[in-house]
């Protein structure tokens, strides 16, 4: 379950100490960031962030959480190419934690198998970005980047001015 009231603020102590957040503070900005990409744009998070944004809602996590967010990317030569965060021991998407085997909305997880990811390295990133953003207009990444940047901003700035020493 979600801490409802609790909020996140990765600042610099907490980067030096994983042990510090919990399944729990990641699911919550999950759901956090979900909630806003929908405000926003009257869509529904899951859609956009699993079908070719799945990228951008990797490095949400990774500008929100620091340096214990890492970035791990699958091998489209495996038949799915997909990018995933890992927070201490445990794998998000906007799903939620992928070593449950439910996901946030309740529902089985099926096909993500954590042995074909890879911590991602600037090249590999790159390389994972071109293929992501095949047929896609270069407006509408633009846009969607601006809009990950605002919701992360945003979610930054609520986590500072009400908990700022959680993490």
């Amino acid at each position: 379950m979600l801490k409802e009231e609790k909020e996140i603020y990765a600042n610099k102590e907490s980067q030096e100490n994983s042990k510090n957040i919990s399944n729990e503070d990641v699911e919550l900005v999950i759901d956090k960031i979900s909630k806003k990409y929908q405000e926003k744009t009257g869509g529904y998070a899951v859609s956009s962030f699993m079908e070719g944004g799945c990228y951008y809602f990797a490095i949400m996590l990774k500008k929100i959480f620091g340096d214990e967010a890492k970035v791990y990317t699958s091998m489209a030569s495996y038949g799915d190419i997909h990018a995933i965060t890992k927070i201490n021991e445990n794998y998000y998407d906007i799903n939620g934690n992928i070593n449950k085997l439910i996901d946030r909305d309740g529902y089985n997880r099926v096909g993500i198998d954590i042995s074909k990811y890879y911590e991602a390295t600037q090249e590999d990133l790159y390389y994972f970005i071109d293929v992501c953003q095949l047929g896609v207009s270069s407006q509408h990444i633009k846009e969607f980047e601006l809009l990950c940047d605002e919701i992360v901003d945003e979610i930054k700035e609520e986590q500072k001015e009400n908990y700022p020493k959680i993490l």
